[in-house]
């Protein structure tokens, strides 16, 4: 994945595809709020989609730990 130091509305990471910028900063970084592909929205810091730390709202990790 390229690094990108500019993030836009409706760019996608992973499942999450950018919708805002958040109003708040969260650990004083810029914070932009993501819509995952299963509906929920989250507040992700910049460098955690730039470096593709997060890339869903816990929906996929949670998927694959789920017995059965």
């Amino acid at each position: 994945m390229q690094r990108r130091n500019i993030i836009s509305i409706g760019d996608k990471f992973g499942q999450l595809t950018v919708i805002d910028i958040a109003k708040e900063k969260l650990h004083n970084s810029i914070t932009f709020v993501c819509k995952c592909d299963c509906g929920n929205v989250k507040n992700v810091v910049k460098n955690q989609l730039v470096y593709g730390h997060t890339k869903s709202c816990g929906c996929y990790s949670k998927a694959l730990t789920k017995p059965g």
